[in-house]
Parts: structure tokens; C-alpha cells; sequence
């Protein structure tokens, strides 16, 4: 049976627990604020009994227990909820960037003030429709020509805000590129360091702390899917795996050699070599500016491939790459045309890269409205202005002037005009006298025909269905033809006929203008929501494992007395020996 010096020792173990359970409760309360600390707690179980090992041992009632041990330092935490936390913060994310930039694209776009386009329309139709009346006053061709500027010069300003702002949300594409990275590298470092540590038997709870906030940070900025390795390692891989990005972060990765995937950041692209079939384009590896690399696309069969691929590139910027930056289908400085655009990391939708490259397809798609909306005015204009559908003709006999209305800058045409280009033409602001009002050159002064015809141009039925995209008309006569603009029967080509299956040009605009504001407005209740389920989540992980000062306050009290008690065992079997002893020499 036990002596009293085994239940010294059971006494002696019990003051090892208890010091380890305020240990771990004291490392808890000084870490209450710590941002992404795990509570943890000291897993205590009963050392091994002794008597019973076999028949020959002496064992009267049972075992004789030996006291308590501690086995582990347990972090508290749900993995599930976890999963759930980054789900939402790569939701959060997306929403957050984009109702930041549809709010900036409604303030450049506003029309609640006398300074928007609509404005402008408003004005140009109603001074021409002055100057139609009358066409024999200088006053009103010079007004009506100023018209014309103001309205090119506010499509000019909006097209080109939004193209800066185009070009800020890129500029952060290229901040997260650099962020991401550095998350990836340091969630590697971590798993080597955690994997040393668990190889040893020991819990590395403060440093999984620490990987864990990486990874909600990483979720933030895109979608991922987290797995668990042995020894407390973990993978990582983009759960918007569109283009076989492959894993982020191997749980076999270490320190020192990192084989996992990486992004690096698309800088700008060259000329298209019809002859050679290729496109070269400028990166910089892992977003490093100062790393820049050219490479050769080969198999882009025409221009309008190279086109395309260029507006993806320039819209969603990010490549995929190895750890050291290289596109790793690529030879010898070239890669195939299916290679790289498998390397595109794009048509994301989670976290903030999926909402600033969807942010910036909106943007796109506003820039886009407004390049059409200045092709149907200087291509109706101009048309109107000559009698001719296409550029660089006038109307057979009617002796009018060729000089065009609206002009691309820098140029006397209007071939390739779209909302950044369109000026109105130096010549007519000169000398207003060469704008056409009336049907012929001879028809006298006071004749308004063709400036009637251009105010009318705010009831012209345009088809911008048939248009579709209309970066791909860059000459007035394939746009109008699409567009389903004719001259129809009117004398001397001096009036168009539009299209009844289409909308007049501000119907258009107020559309275009719409769906932003509706846009807007969705994903701003969408933001609000998802905002909501985050911080109910986020509280959900708060209560499995974060601090409660009031609980751990308890339990220190708790452990206190216990290790009271057992120093009390201790001070008893000293005064038991003592009895033992002293009685003895007696």
C-alpha cells in the first residue's frame, strides 16, 4: 500500500498542475486584447496507478491512484466556425471594394446638377433648334458650335475620371498582388515553424494564433480553401480555382523552399506582329516594380485576339506564376497563347481582388456607354453636317462644306472618335460660317434645314442592340449602318431615319446611367448584410475562443485554492514524518 511518501509526491504533483493551470489561465488574461488570440486551457489526467501490474502484486481494494499530470495545452477553437468566418470576410471583401468604387463612379457620372451630359444634350438640341430659325445670325452658329464643345468637353471629363479611376483600382490590384504574396510567404515560414515544434510533441498554439489571423487576412483579399496536414500544417489553394491556380501554400513547403504558387502583376502590352502571330507583355514579378520581365505570346492568330487579350490583361492584371515570379509554361522567354491565358488569374468574384476586377468590368462598361454615346452624336452630327454617311464625302450637288462638326483630336475626321478623342472641329470654332444650317450651299441664308435636322437628332431611334460593342465601329458609315441609320428618302441627305426598334441617344444614357445606380444600390444593401452576418459569426467565434476575464478570474481563484490545498497536503505529511521520526527517537 501508498506510504506517506507517496502521497508527499501525489501532493508535490498536484502543486505542478495547479501551477500550470494559473500559468495558462495568467498567459489567457494578458492576452484578453491580443487581435486573433485563441484561449487555452491545461488539459490535466491521472498519472498511471500503481499495484495490479500483475498477479504477484500487492493489491488489496484497487489500484492506488498517484495523482494528476498535465498532458497537453489545448487552443480553443472551431474549425468549422473558422471556415465560416473567412467564407464571409472573402464575401465582405468583395462588396466592401465594390460599393466603395460604384459610389465614386455615381459622383462622376451624377446627373442631378446642371453640369451633367444630359444637360449638355438638352442644350445642344435646343440651340440648334434656335439656330434653325435663325440660320442668317453669326451669334447663333457661334452659340450652337459652343454647344457642341460643352457637350464633347463634359463626355471628355466623365470618360476620363473614369479611366483614372480605372487606373486607381488597379494601382490597389497591384497593392494586393504585393500583399498576398507577402501573406503566403509568411503562412509557409509559420508552417515550418509550427511543424518543428509539433515534431516534438508540443503544441505551438501562439503561432497557429498567428497563422490563423493570415489566413482570415488572405480571405479577405480572396477566396481560399484551407486544409490540415500532419503536425499541425496546413494547405492553401484559391477555392475560385478558374484557371488551375494549384496550391498557395503546400503543407510540405518549408522555409527554405518554397515551391508553392505565387502572383506577379501585368505591367503593360507591345504592338501586335501580324506576321509573326505574337504579342509581348510586360509583367512584374510578384509585383515587384522594380522586376520587371517581357514575355512573348505566340499563336494569337489576328488583331482582334490581341485586342481581347489585352482588355482582359488590362482588367484583371494578375497572373499566375511559380514562387520565383515565371509564368511556368513559359520557354526561352515565350509561352503559347492557351498557356497564358490559363496563367490569368481572372472572372474572380470573392474577396477584395474578385470585387476590384468586377468593379473595374463596371467601370469598363460605363467607359464603354459613353464611347457610344459619342459615336452616335459626331457620326449623326457629322452626317447631317455633310449628307454623307461616310467621312471625307458631302451630299452629291449640294455644294456643302466638308468640314465635320465633330472631329477625333488631333485630326480634321472622324474615324476612330470615341468619348476621350471627340473635339469639336477647330475650323467651325474659327469661323463659324462653315457649319452647314441650311439643305444646299445656295439655298439661302436664313434656310435652317439642316440644323432642324441636327436638334432632331433627340428623337432619332438609334438600335444600340445591333450596335453591341462599339470599340468594334470605328468608321461613321459601319456604325450608322448598324446602328440602323439612313438618310431614307429626304431631299439632299438632309434628315436621318433611325431605327423604331431602337432608343433615342439620352434614353440610352439614362439606361446606361441606371444600371449603375441600381448596381450601386444592390450591392450597398448586399454590403449591409453581409456585414451583419459577419459580426453575428465573428461574436459566434468570440464565444468559443476568446477571453472571458469574469470566467478566467474564476477559474484563478479556483486553481488558487487547489494549490492552497495541496501545499496543505504537503504541510501535513511534513508534521505526520515528524510525528513518525521524533516518536521513534522517543
Amino acid at each position: 500500500m501508498a506510504g506517506l511518501f507517496d502521497t508527499f509526491t501525489i501532493a508535490k504533483r498536484g502543486l505542478s498542475v495547479n501551477q500550470s493551470l494559473i500559468n495558462t489561465t495568467s498567459h489567457n488574461i494578458s492576452n484578453s486584447e491580443t487581435e486573433g488570440y485563441s484561449r487555452q486551457r491545461s488539459v490535466a489526467a491521472t498519472t498511471t496507478p500503481s499495484g495490479g501490474d500483475s498477479k504477484f502484486d500487492s493489491c488489496t481494494v484497487g489500484q492506488v491512484g498517484t495523482g494528476s499530470q498535465i498532458t497537453a495545452i489545448q487552443r480553443i477553437r472551431d474549425t468549422f466556425i473558422d471556415t465560416r468566418v473567412r467564407n464571409q470576410k472573402a464575401e465582405n471583401g468583395s462588396l466592401d471594394v465594390q460599393d466603395g468604387y460604384l459610389q465614386q463612379v455615381e459622383d462622376i457620372i451624377d446627373e442631378t446638377s446642371d453640369t451633367g451630359i444630359q444637360q449638355a444634350l438638352s442644350d445642344f438640341y435646343n440651340d440648334f433648334s434656335t439656330l434653325s430659325t435663325g440660320a442668317d445670325k453669326s451669334s447663333n452658329k457661334t452659340v450652337a458650335i459652343g454647344a457642341a464643345s460643352t457637350l464633347a468637353s463634359r463626355i471628355n471629363d466623365r470618360y476620363n475620371q473614369l479611366k483614372n479611376k480605372m487606373g486607381d483600382a488597379q494601382s490597389v490590384l497591384k497593392n494586393d498582388v504585393n500583399e498576398v504574396n507577402e501573406i503566403l510567404d509568411q503562412i509557409t515560414t509559420l508552417n515550418g515553424q509550427i511543424k518543428k515544434v509539433s515534431t516534438l510533441g508540443l503544441s505551438p498554439n501562439d503561432l497557429m494564433d498567428k497563422r490563423d489571423n493570415l489566413l482570415d487576412s488572405l480571405s479577405e483579399k480572396m477566396g481560399i480553401t484551407v486544409t490540415s496536414d500532419k503536425n499541425n500544417t496546413v494547405g492553401v489553394t484559391a477555392n475560385e480555382d478558374t484557371n488551375a491556380v494549384g496550391n498557395l501554400v503546400n503543407s510540405s513547403d518549408t522555409t527554405d523552399k518554397i515551391t508553392s504558387t505565387r502572383f506577379s502583376y501585368f505591367e503593360s502590352a507591345g504592338n501586335y506582329d501580324s506576321s509573326a502571330k505574337t504579342l509581348t507583355v510586360t509583367y512584374s514579378k510578384l509585383g515587384d516594380s522594380s522586376k520587371t520581365t517581357t514575355i512573348t505570346i505566340s499563336g494569337v492568330a489576328t488583331q482582334a485576339d490581341a485586342d481581347s487579350l489585352k482588355k482582359d490583361l488590362e482588367n484583371n492584371r494578375i497572373l499566375i506564376t511559380d514562387s520565383n515570379g515565371d509564368l511556368t509554361k513559359a520557354s526561352s522567354g515565350t509561352i503559347t497563347q492557351s498557356d497564358f491565358k490559363a496563367a490569368m488569374y481572372k472572372d474572380t468574384e470573392k474577396g477584395e481582388i474578385g470585387g476590384n476586377q468586377k468593379v473595374q468590368k463596371q467601370i469598363q462598361t460605363s467607359m464603354n456607354d459613353l464611347d457610344t454615346i459619342a459615336k452616335s452624336l459626331a457620326y449623326t452630327v457629322n452626317a447631317i453636317q455633310t449628307g454623307s454617311l461616310t467621312d471625307g464625302s458631302v451630299a452629291s450637288g449640294s455644294g456643302l462644306n466638308s468640314d465635320l462638326v465633330f472631329v477625333a483630336d488631333g485630326t480634321t475626321s472622324d474615324t476612330g472618335i470615341n468619348a476621350s478623342n471627340i473635339r469639336v472641329n477647330s475650323v467651325l470654332q474659327n469661323d463659324s460660317t462653315k457649319l452647314n444650317c441650311g439643305l444646299t450651299s445656295g439655298s439661302g441664308e436664313k434656310d435652317g434645314t439642316r440644323a432642324a435636322s441636327i436638334s432632331q437628332i433627340s428623337s432619332l431611334k438609334i438600335n444600340y442592340t445591333s450596335i453591341g460593342d462599339s470599340s468594334a465601329y470605328t468608321t461613321r458609315k459601319d456604325f450608322l449602318a448598324a446602328a440602323g441609320i439612313s438618310f431614307g428618302t429626304s431631299s439632299n441627305n438632309s434628315a436621318l431615319t433611325g431605327d423604331t426598334a431602337g432608343s433615342t441617344m439620352n434614353n440610352y444614357y439614362v439606361s446606361a446611367l441606371s444600371k449603375v445606380n441600381t448596381k450601386a444600390k444592390g450591392v450597398s444593401s448586399d454590403l449591409t448584410t453581409a456585414e451583419k452576418s459577419l459580426t453575428d459569426l465573428v461574436n459566434q467565434r468570440t464565444s468559443v475562443s476568446g477571453v472571458s476575464i469574469d470566467e478566467e478570474t474564476t477559474n484563478l481563484i479556483e486553481y488558487q485554492h487547489a494549490y492552497q490545498a495541496n501545499a496543505k497536503v504537503i504541510s501535513t505529511i511534513n508534521e505526520l514524518l515528524d510525528v513518525v521520526i521524533n516518536g521513534l527517537k522517543a
